[in-house]
């Protein structure tokens, strides 16, 4: 009887057990400011070849809009001093496409940082995904904060989906 009244009160007040859509993903990141440079070719043959080529790189798990979990992965790559691209990437098996296995960059920004390691311009802190997922799109909104350039290895220091913080490994 205890069960029922729960799942009452959790589907009359609009809570549900279901996982919702992810419509927002918050991170912060150390990036390395003396990282050796490397390419972006924008094109990627394999999740393999992001590992080998980026500086940093970590993976999120969002859920689409059925509730169906996905992975987006996010990698940094350094170009010159003070500048990296921050590129996001999703699996073509995942998305409305017919070859499977493969990454698809999804959106990127340029982050140029100034002499005292943070960001210079404000608008790289905010990308805008739009995800066509392949049982439906969705738009996923990915801010930076405190996002820095330092001497040191690269981390992920916070990440929030949704509003919810999740456990990391720098």
């Amino acid at each position: 009887m205890r069960y029922i009244i729960v799942l009452f009160i959790f589907t009359t007040f609009g809570y549900s057990l279901d996982p919702k859509p992810t419509t927002k993903i918050v991170a912060s990141m150390v990036l390395d400011s003396e990282a050796e440079a490397s390419k972006f070719p924008y094109e990627f043959s394999s999740f393999n070849q992001i590992a080998e080529l980026s500086n940093f790189q970590f993976n999120v798990e969002v859920f689409d809009s059925l509730g169906a979990v996905r992975e987006l992965t996010i990698a940094a790559f350094k170009l010159a001093p003070f500048d990296y691209v921050l590129a996001i990437f999703g699996d073509s098996k995942d998305l409305m496409e017919s070859v499977s296995g493969y990454p698809r960059l999804l959106g990127s920004t340029q982050l140029f940082f100034r002499t005292d390691g943070k960001l210079l311009y404000k608008k790289a802190r905010k990308i805008r995904l739009f995800i066509p997922w392949n049982n439906g799109s969705r738009v996923v909104r990915l801010k930076l904060t405190n996002t820095r350039y330092f001497a040191g290895v690269s981390a992920l220091t916070k990440i929030k989906v949704n509003g919810r913080s999740y456990s990391h490994s720098p």
